[in-house]
């Protein structure tokens, strides 16, 4: 997904007044690289049905481990934020080429994940198809973090010039519709108006926080971000126990809450303090295929667990995530060594 830098305009340059807390290698920060695949990690373990992560009110390990998980998709978004503040080309220039890269990316995925449904012709003539395929990512669902990626990005690009308080604000008023309209809908009584992960809802506000964190070279004490991640987790968990108890929502799972605001945030700036070392670097050097690595592993959960997603013990669950990781893993670094193919992975 990109949380990909290479997908991102300004990709690859030297940020600021870098520092020996973490390394870089070509330009690139390798604790932020390192992160991205912990997060894709994360990312398996959401998408791994399990007895442990009812989808209802129950509360329960797995469920609060489910919501702990929730940084990983705001950290891909907080990513791209971050290298985009790198480019200096005209947002038009910026559109453009992030635009070419992501279209192609997103289309041939979307091509594999319908075939290995078993879509029929029937089924492509059928405009509900495109329409879930386009805003839900269709059969694979995951895929819907590529066209929300566009827009968010497109927008940033629109904004990136603006004053602070106008990238706050803007941020601001499309994650609190979001909100509103998304998991606290119920408690609101307000309309539905479809799922708002999508589009600019969820994922501009940390598009823009990438934005502000690379202008600023915002690097707080390890304290800091520490205390930043636990304020996220104990307000995710704080807010689904309270939606799930009042009767207005379930405690797991749930894409986002106010709580993934501080969470996903806290954890891009850790990230930026990641100690350098041989761990960092190697774990780093997987983060940068992390693309690929998400986009297929869906294939690898259906292969194992199946495409109904039959529910899972608590037991089978560690083994299946290390075992899907790893097939996407490696399918994704053989990919990467193929000419042109290599573009759907990095």
């Amino acid at each position: 997904m990109t949380v990909l830098s290479s997908l991102t305009p300004g990709a690859g340059r030297p940020v600021q007044r870098p520092t020996r807390d973490t390394p870089r290698r070509h330009g690139r920060e390798t604790g932020i690289d390192a992160l991205r695949y912990v997060a894709f990690l994360a990312v398996v373990l959401i998408h791994l049905p399990s007895y442990a992560v009812p989808a209802d009110t129950r509360v329960s390990g797995g469920a609060i481990l489910d919501q702990i998980c929730r940084f990983a998709v705001p950290y891909f978004f907080i990513a791209s934020g971050f290298f985009l503040g790198g480019s200096r080309r005209p947002a038009a220039a910026q559109i453009a080429r992030f635009v070419g890269r992501l279209l192609p990316v997103f289309a041939a995925w979307e091509v594999v994940y319908l075939v290995a449904h078993g879509t029929t012709w029937a089924d492509i003539s059928d405009p509900a198809l495109w329409r879930s395929t386009v805003l839900r990512g269709g059969p694979g669902y995951h895929l819907w973090y590529l066209p929300s990626l566009g827009v968010c990005v497109t927008l940033a690009i629109l904004l990136k010039d603006a004053r602070p308080a106008v990238l706050l604000g803007a941020g601001v008023a499309t994650f609190a519709v979001g909100l509103a309209f998304g998991p606290y809908r119920d408690w609101l009584g307000l309309p539905s108006i479809g799922d708002t992960r999508t589009g600019p809802w969820f994922g501009l506000v940390f598009v823009l926080a990438g934005l502000r964190i690379r202008a600023l070279d915002l690097r707080p004490a390890l304290a800091w971000c520490l205390a930043l991640v636990a304020l996220g987790i104990v307000l995710q968990v704080g807010e689904a126990a309270t939606l799930a108890a009042t009767g207005h929502g379930r405690f797991a799972p749930n894409d986002f809450l106010i709580g993934t605001l501080p969470l996903g945030i806290g954890t891009f700036l850790l990230a930026r303090r990641l100690p350098s070392g041989p761990m960092t670097d190697r774990i780093g050097a997987l983060g940068r295929v992390s693309l690929g690595a998400y986009c297929v592993h869906l294939l690898f959960v259906w292969l194992l667990v199946g495409p109904e997603q039959v529910r899972i013990g608590p037991w089978q669950q560690p083994a299946l995530m290390a075992a899907v990781a790893t097939l996407a893993t490696l399918t994704a670094l053989a990919l990467a060594r193929i000419p042109l193919l290599d573009r759907l992975v990095r």
